[in-house]
């Protein structure tokens, strides 16, 4: 009888401390939900705040440009942090929500990408575009390679502007800028040349080697 009782205690305080970890694992993924919803919110309305002003004036009205470009900086960099912080909650598989998050980040993105060249057309702006086709579903330790030249090259040039796409994603936008591009394998890069013929590297390419083709201005 005391084996037996022994036995009951055990399993029901295995039973309450699974109960423990899956609320306290439950908690952890809902606040990182929560804060991750909360920061692509912040970036789309900083997004439309952009379109509005884009809107607001028809001519290339220098106010309204340096005021767009700022928040194109700003959401740049925001994306940019969003993306380091969306790979770490990848590596410890925390977020069950991860996908859904992924693919909310990669709208904004490639609204992004379409706000900056509104800017340049409109405002004349100096911003060099770069989109960056890589492979995220499985290992691609070329992509990675790439990834880490692209990242000096935006720490090397302010006005670097690195939109990041997985050919492997099933999302129409995404398979709409590899046709448009030509992008068929991983990793690529496209240098968006407005009034030129686009840059096109579908091998390893150099950080020095891509900013030899970008008007680079120093970071501050």
């Amino acid at each position: 009888m005391v084996s037996k009782n022994v036995f009951v205690k055990a399993a029901l305080i295995t039973a309450i401390l699974l109960l423990i970890s899956i609320t306290i694992g439950s908690y952890i993924e809902g606040s990182a939900y929560s804060k991750f919803d909360k920061e692509i919110l912040r970036m789309n309305e900083n997004s439309e705040a952009i379109l509005i002003m884009q809107s607001f004036s028809s001519s290339n009205d220098p106010k309204i440009c340096s005021m767009i470009s700022s928040q194109i900086d700003a959401i740049n960099s925001d994306i940019y942090s969003f993306r380091s912080e969306l790979e770490r909650e990848k590596s410890t598989s925390i977020l069950m929500n991860y996908d859904a998050i992924k693919r909310r980040y990669f709208i904004a993105n490639a609204r992004l990408l379409a706000l900056t060249k509104q800017y340049n057309n409109k405002c004349n702006g100096t911003d060099d575009i770069i989109l960056f086709f890589y492979i995220s579903e499985k290992d691609c330790p070329e992509c990675y390679v790439q990834g880490k030249a692209l990242d000096d090259v935006r720490n090397a040039c302010k006005n670097a502007k690195i939109f990041s796409f997985p050919i492997d994603a099933d999302m129409q936008i995404i398979k709409s800028f590899m046709a448009y591009y030509g992008i068929e394998h991983a990793p690529a890069i496209i240098i968006d040349k407005e009034n030129e013929k686009d840059i096109a590297y579908r091998d390893l390419v150099s950080a020095p080697a891509i900013m030899n083709n970008l008007n680079c201005k120093g970071a501050d």
